[in-house]
């Protein structure tokens, strides 16, 4: 499966103690397709700014654990993959640093079933359902996974916004953008 990582998005270093997300088998016909039409992104990551990004959301989840920060970011992640489509999915691949690029393809399904996300509340919503199906759950409530997403989506959209890629629709930006004026009100 690597191999097809590597085709894809080229050289690749991943640290030695990556050891939360479970990477399964998945099919990447039309995404490589995709990544090969895809314009070369002049900004990059640095890893002391991943390893910021990491610290800061740990910080802010108030998260000890390197592994539970890496699994929520996952989760987040896994349900916005799903709503992206081969083109988007593909920047971000070839534009994500390493470990982020993992948490990204982590166990993604054989032709997983793309679902469209309008709204903030639908993301959360998807978020908590994909919580619910995992055997170690990280969210007891939808309120916290209210306030994980946010703080993920907070965090997530400070680099792609660094690297010139936008996923999220108008709407959810905005229904964020509003959640975060009325919780610092």
């Amino acid at each position: 499966m690597w191999q097809y990582f590597h085709t894809l998005v080229g050289e690749v270093q991943f640290p030695n103690d990556f050891q939360c997300i479970s990477v399964a088998h998945f099919s990447l016909k039309n995404l490589r397709n995709a990544i090969s039409m895809t314009v070369p992104l002049q900004v990059s990551i640095t890893p002391e700014y991943e390893t910021d990004f990491f610290r800061s959301l740990k910080r802010e989840l108030h998260i000890t654990s390197d592994e539970r920060v890496k699994k929520t970011i996952y989760l987040i992640l896994k349900v916005v993959r799903k709503s992206l489509n081969h083109s988007q999915t593909a920047q971000i691949i070839k534009a994500f640093p390493g470990v982020l690029q993992l948490i990204f393809v982590g166990s993604w399904g054989l032709n997983e079933p793309r679902k469209s996300i309008f709204h903030l509340d639908e993301l959360v919503e998807l978020v908590y359902l994909e919580d619910n199906m995992q055997q170690n759950r990280l969210f007891s409530t939808e309120v916290e996974a209210l306030r994980s997403t946010l703080i993920v989506v907070k965090h997530l959209k400070l680099i792609l916004d660094k690297l010139g890629i936008n996923i999220f629709p108008y709407s959810v930006l905005r229904e964020y953008q509003q959640a975060v004026q009325h919780d610092t009100a």
